[in-house]
């Protein structure tokens, strides 16, 4: 209910910020993907072009897939605005790269040429219903449900589209969302929650993110993950933000170099390795050979989910972590190293269900795990240190061309 409440944040400052504009928000609930096509698809008939953002993961790219199909037989255009990456994968890179070098000096030409661009203009929209949108979101949704009604045929088993829609209340369903929420976290969903964020971080901690980051009981995260991954946030605003304070130009490379080097890197993984990023499939044959011969080992330590859910584990770091994630949920990430150690050590006591179970439960940061979670930059050793000496053994003598695991 976390991820939930800061969606629906979001919602909010999206709706009021579209108010001020003359341009209606109409959030529609849909009970599959099917479904969502189908009310996009009819809702088009009155549009010359449909707009989404780009999409990177599985899922998000399936739909705008079959939504793109169905949209050139109806001869209507669609355009994918990119607000996940600073540079579009398929622009920095036509295949898979396998580190960080293969795109860094790219991303910044990239980079450097794009921000060049004016891209960032309010536009002057002249809504004839304006006067009514001013009125409040009832009056915005009577306006819109008179447009269905008059302007679109039946749409579901004979019954006008307008009864069929589930067009939701938006601050209602924040309000469900924040009494069923178990977490006390301080972050806000929305844009201009994600601008302060942003500030405090660059007048606040910025300075010394190259020297703190990797102190776990530290304080010199972002915290902007959440808000760039739905979109709260453009990363090329952050880039522009950082770029023009004063802090030393250390801290800066640091910061940019995670948020805009290794999120390409990770977008052009889940990318081009579309149907295999979050299985074993998309490891190299050495790791998955190892992992293999290890599986029967005999473990020190069995958990169930629930002992691992409430941190009742022999590891003191895991406990606070857990702690920290489910009870208290502060405004801070369960520190990244950390993360993938103890991910590593999990993945092969619990191989099924667990990314659903975690998503179910906590996550946050996405419907599926984040681009940048799915790829570590530093994996081959992770997963080295995870298995054992026999698996560093494994990884010096396999071929040094290949994708970082």
């Amino acid at each position: 209910m976390a991820q939930r409440k800061f969606l629906l944040e979001g919602l909010i400052c999206l709706r009021n910020a579209l108010v001020t504009l003359g341009a209606p928000l109409l959030a529609i609930k849909a009970v599959d993907e099917q479904k969502a096509v189908d009310i996009a698809l009819k809702l088009s008939e009155q549009a010359c072009e449909v707009v989404t953002d780009a999409a990177y993961l599985r899922q998000d790219r399936t739909f705008e897939e079959n939504l793109n199909e169905k949209l050139i037989v109806k001869r209507r255009r669609l355009t994918r605005v990119e607000g996940n990456v600073c540079v579009p994968v398929t622009v920095l890179c036509a295949k898979p790269a396998f580190n960080a070098t293969t795109i860094r000096k790219v991303a910044w030409h990239l980079l450097e040429k794009l921000r060049l661009e004016k891209w960032d203009d309010t536009p002057n929209i002249h809504c004839e219903t304006g006067s009514a949108l001013l009125g409040g979101e009832d009056a915005a949704q009577k306006v819109l449900q008179e447009f269905i009604a008059s302007r679109l045929n039946s749409y579901d088993q004979g019954r006008p589209l307008c009864d069929t829609l589930q067009c939701m209340n938006i601050d209602m369903e924040l309000s469900k969302a924040a009494d069923a929420c178990k977490t006390s976290s301080a972050l806000l969903g929305g844009e201009d929650a994600a601008l302060k964020v942003l500030q405090e971080f660059i007048a606040s901690r910025l300075n010394s993110y190259d020297q703190g980051r990797n102190v776990p009981i530290g304080e010199n995260q972002s915290f902007l993950s959440a808000y760039i991954h739905f979109g709260m946030l453009n990363p090329v605003d952050i880039v522009t933000e950082v770029q023009r304070s004063s802090v030393r130009k250390a801290a800066k490379d640091a910061f940019l170099e995670e948020l805009v080097i290794r999120r390409e890197l990770a977008h052009n993984f889940v990318y081009y390795y579309k149907d295999t990023y979050d299985t074993f499939d998309c490891l190299p044959d050495w790791a998955k050979k190892t992992m293999d011969e290890h599986r029967h080992d005999k473990r020190k330590h069995i958990y169930t989910y629930r002992e691992l859910e409430e941190g009742r584990t022999h590891d003191p770091y895991w406990n606070a972590a857990q702690f920290e994630l489910v009870y208290t949920h502060r405004n801070r990430p369960v520190f990244g190293k950390l993360r993938y150690m103890c991910a590593e050590g999990i993945q092969r006591k619990f191989r099924k269900h667990i990314d659903e179970y975690v998503r179910k439960n906590y996550e946050r940061a996405g419907r599926e795990l984040m681009p940048s979670n799915l790829l570590s930059k530093e994996k081959k050793d992770e997963v080295g240190e995870a298995l054992g000496p026999k698996a560093k053994r494994a990884r010096k003598s396999a071929p040094r061309r290949g994708l970082k695991t």
